[in-house]
């Protein structure tokens, strides 16, 4: 195939297309990039620095937080797209053929909550496991081990009763059936949507990116295959989010799932869930979608989160499935929290980031805003602190200010 300049135009209008996140788009630019300056060689040597910086573990230089497993997702965003984004065309779909979808939600009852929060929060279902991965020199990452714990069934319904919808929808994609379940989502949009995906035929080109993550590669199917499900706010704005495998009762015909996101989705907003079937045609330099389906979820019933704030003025509030949090530094100046931990009354504590540990599914730093989705439940009824222990990073002269923070329960 022959091969043309590199144009923004047509990687923007491609991506949009693809419905990938942000951050996954700008590891997709790099490697671009790196491709047309290079020839066919794919190029990631800044992989270790974006992911453990001086500038702190997981972070990019455009202040979004990376998790392991996002490099390997934008290498399969890019592997996808490079025949599209060096060729002379890209393939458009009619707006028509979207079908659009609103799904009944209701409230769970208890075992209903039992079952969303065992799923989605507990440590029975979702892997924890983690690939070597290597940079580009061939030297292992050290990638931080994670661990999810059991869920109480009572605390489960004292914290979630009343905020898990039961989800009544049904999908059909591409041959593919969309069974929704359950969905909850704090008032600072974090949140959890579980599903299940079925074909009497198996369940195809998937495959597993660490901690519990799984990524489509439709394609690699000459007959197309599912995209990764991309969610969305109301008001069309791209929510990060990630889907976990359910390896203890998903099977080749079946994968239970759960969606998690994050982002800023308004207190009064629904979400939007775009599902779609693509084909690739490298020959051609195009790609057709050949369905597709846009699922949304008025939720009205949020989560509900505890307020806390330091001696500085800053906030963060706390809600038993996520962490959001608020910085007032300047805009030159990087905050990297090294390690992130919520201590209870009864001595014991969750440290949901740091340098060896990952107890997130998911985690977002944008505009100087902060989330993080839980791997377990937070009991908010028994918080005594928030504690931060990171460093403030010059990004003028490099300097960095290590700080201790400490986060209390507003008055």
């Amino acid at each position: 195939m022959s091969r043309k300049k590199f144009d923004e135009k047509c990687y923007k209008e491609t991506m949009d297309c693809l419905h990938a996140s942000d951050d996954v788009l700008e590891e997709v630019l790099k490697m671009t990039e790196n491709r047309n300056a290079e020839g066919d060689k794919i190029q990631d040597d800044g992989q270790e620095t974006r992911n453990r910086s001086k500038y702190g573990k997981n972070n990019d230089s455009q202040n979004r937080h990376w998790h392991p497993a996002r490099v390997a997702a934008a290498a399969v965003v890019f592997c996808a797209v490079a025949g599209i984004m060096f060729s002379t065309e890209i393939s458009t779909y009619a707006e028509e053929a979207i079908h659009f979808i609103e799904a009944k939600l209701s409230p769970a009852s208890e075992s209903d909550v039992e079952t969303f929060a065992d799923a989605a929060l507990g440590d029975k279902s979702i892997s924890t496991n983690h690939a070597e991965r290597t940079n580009s020199s061939g030297e292992v990452l050290d990638d931080p081990d994670s661990q999810r714990v059991a869920v109480d069934s009572v605390t489960a319904n004292e914290l979630l009763s009343g905020n898990v919808q039961n989800v009544d929808a049904t999908v059909e994609v591409g041959g593919y059936t969309f069974d929704f379940e359950q969905l909850v989502v704090d008032k600072n949009g974090n949140g959890m949507l579980s599903y299940t995906i079925s074909n009497p035929d198996g369940v195809k080109d998937w495959y597993e990116s660490g901690y519990g993550e799984i990524n489509f590669n439709w394609y690699s199917n000459p007959n197309g295959g599912l995209v990764n499900p991309t969610i969305y706010s109301e008001s069309g704005e791209e929510l990060d989010s990630r889907l976990l495998l359910r390896s203890d009762i998903s099977t080749d015909t079946e994968l239970h799932v759960v969606a998690c996101f994050t982002g800023n989705l308004q207190e009064n907003e629904g979400i939007r869930l775009d599902l779609i079937k693509a084909k690739d045609n490298e020959d051609a330099g195009q790609w057709t979608v050949l369905d597709q389906k846009s699922v949304s979820f008025d939720v009205t019933d949020k989560l509900d989160g505890v307020a806390l704030t330091d001696e500085n003025g800053d906030t963060a509030e706390v809600s038993p499935i996520g962490l959001t949090m608020s910085d007032t530094a300047d805009e030159n100046i990087e905050n990297v929290p090294d390690n992130i931990t919520l201590k209870y009354t009864d001595g014991t504590e969750y440290v949901i980031d740091g340098e060896d540990a990952y107890n997130t599914v998911l985690s977002l730093k944008d505009n100087g805003k902060s989330w993080y989705v839980f791997n377990r439940l937070a009991d908010t009824g028994k918080i005594q602190s928030l504690d931060i222990k990171g460093h403030y990073c010059n990004l003028k002269d490099e300097s960095e200010e290590e700080y201790n923070r400490i986060y209390t329960l507003a008055e």
